[in-house]
């Protein structure tokens, strides 16, 4: 009778449990946080605006310090968009939070305020209109990057009110976003839909807005979409008017937005841009601004008129445009049909920007300097490059003259990695915009974590535009299998229940005997 019972009894479990472990499971799924993403509604410096969604409407709460004690709580409203600013911080500092219900959590993640200097590097790109493919690998790779924010010039998805695209869109951004602030402009895709206000917490009305990062005034615009109402299109021109005069002392201005005044494409020359090139463009050049950041044309192109310098970069995963050479305009000055996205890199002096394929190869640069002088630079881009750690890696460090003078010595450079190793490299003379590259074959005796810290001009034989920026890191990762590891970790639980059902039988074949 004994034996029958705790047969009984086992096998209730075994078909309860799994019934309750999947309610349990999906009740857990209807509040689990997800699509993280950070933005700033106000200075940078001090606050922190983190964002999620849940499937049902619970309670919003974020935890956070400078560990994953979290010993900072902020509550907001109960929802399933929800948005919580952080105030207070401390600048040029890194915050763990995680964010939920008070039962159901997040991951731990962390983001970095921002700086109280002048420096700063940044991405920006636009339009991957829902094309998944092409959108994972660039979010992967722009993943890898060490930077301070990143900016998003529009066209998130295809068809504005599809919500699955927009989660789409946000799942597979969701591991930069949760650590990276994004900064976002609406696309004509978007339509000015509600979707995408609901999504993004941004400063003042969040269709249009301004914000400061170290020594640049960062204005982002809404051009529209076909058919719409223009009715606050004045309003927009006024406000960007206010905006630019009291922020006229900014060594640096930029403007982001969607629709691009110029393009050497066919909606240039039917005159879809006409509206944006009459309002906006008298007032960029009138008011010193510095770089335009636009998409809308799936390729790459850099345009040049009046002291402006225009980049079209929708190249963040849509399929791309034909060029044609007889749609090209004078103000081109560069033009390729081709994925990419921009690295930007900032200083008082000076103001850097490169346009870079998904491979991490360089598709054209534009530099602005304020002095005359000559500046070298290494200019490897400050990322974790991973790859199996028994494997020789080829390592090429590129040394540039980026500034206003040809230099006409030799000088010194060092490689020093994290492990002990050192290189000297003497750097030959190297007229504007030249470059030199070296290469080293590397291979370690073990996995880990190596930063290699490449400085130029060692002995300080030069007076630079920028000297601040001798010294370039990057990290090189030879790792074991991660994927293997992750996949173990996520199956571990199946093993676990095989082993409890294989341990449960034996204990019924014991007891049966």
């Amino acid at each position: 009778m004994k034996t029958k019972n705790i047969k009984l009894l086992l096998i209730s479990f075994l078909i309860i449990a799994p019934l309750l472990i999947s309610f349990q499971l999906v009740f857990a799924q209807e509040i689990q946080p997800k699509y993280m993403h950070l933005t700033w509604q106000n200075d940078p410096k001090t606050t922190m605006t983190v964002s999620w969604k849940t499937e049902d409407v619970t309670s919003s709460i974020v935890q956070y310090g400078a560990d994953e004690t979290y010993e900072n709580e902020e509550t907001g409203d109960s929802g399933e968009w929800h948005h919580i600013e952080l105030t207070g911080l401390t600048p040029d500092s890194i915050y763990h939070y995680r964010v939920g219900n008070g039962e159901v959590w997040s991951e731990d993640s962390t983001f970095k305020t921002g700086t109280s200097g002048d420096h700063s590097e940044f991405i920006a790109l636009g339009d991957t209109q829902s094309a998944d493919a092409i959108r994972s690998e660039i979010i992967r790779k722009i993943n890898a990057f060490n930077i301070d924010f990143s900016l998003y010039s529009g066209d998130f998805v295809e068809l504005a009110a599809a919500g699955d695209q927009w989660d789409s869109f946000l799942g597979t951004y969701q591991p930069f976003t949760k650590h990276i602030p994004f900064m976002t402009a609406l696309g004509n895709h978007e339509k000015n839909h509600s979707i995408y206000y609901n999504t993004f917490a941004l400063p003042g009305k969040g269709e249009y807005y301004s914000f400061n990062y170290g020594c640049a005034h960062i204005v982002v615009l809404h051009t529209f979409w076909e058919g719409c109402n223009f009715e606050n299109y004045t309003e927009q021109v006024n406000w960007m008017i206010t905006d630019l005069e009291n922020h006229v002392d900014y060594e640096w201005k930029i403007v982001m937005m969607h629709r691009p005044p110029f393009s050497s494409f066919q909606r240039y020359h039917e005159g879809w841009y006409d509206m944006i090139n009459e309002s906006l463009v008298p007032i960029f050049e009138q008011y010193n601004i510095d770089l335009v950041i636009t998409g809308h044309e799936h390729a790459y192109e850099r345009l040049f008129k009046n002291n402006v310098t225009y980049i079209v970069s929708g190249g963040a995963g849509s399929w791309l445009y034909q060029i044609n050479p007889a749609y090209f305009i004078d103000e081109s000055v560069y033009i390729e049909a081709t994925h990419n996205f921009l690295f930007l890199s900032v200083y008082d002096n000076q103001l850097d920007m490169r346009g870079i394929r998904p491979d991490y190869t360089l598709v054209d640069q534009f530099t602005a300097n304020k002095e005359n002088k000559p500046d070298l630079r290494c200019e490897n881009l400050p990322i974790t490059d991973t790859y199996f750690w028994k494997d020789e890696k080829g390592v090429n460090i590129t040394i540039a003259n980026i500034g206003e003078v040809d230099i006409t010595v030799d000088t010194k450079a060092r490689v020093d990695i994290s492990n002990g190793e050192t290189w000297d490299i003497t750097v030959p003379p190297l007229e504007v915009n030249e470059n030199v590259t070296f290469q080293y074959t590397w291979k370690t005796k073990d996995p880990g974590m190596y930063t290699w810290t490449v400085t130029v001009d060692v002995d300080e034989q030069i007076d630079e535009v920028v000297e601040e920026n001798n010294v370039r890191e990057f990290i090189l990762n030879p790792s074991k299998d991660v994927e293997g590891s992750f996949f173990f970790a996520e199956g571990i639980w199946g093993l676990i229940a095989t082993l409890s059902t294989i341990l449960v039988v034996a204990v019924i074949k014991k007891r049966k005997k």
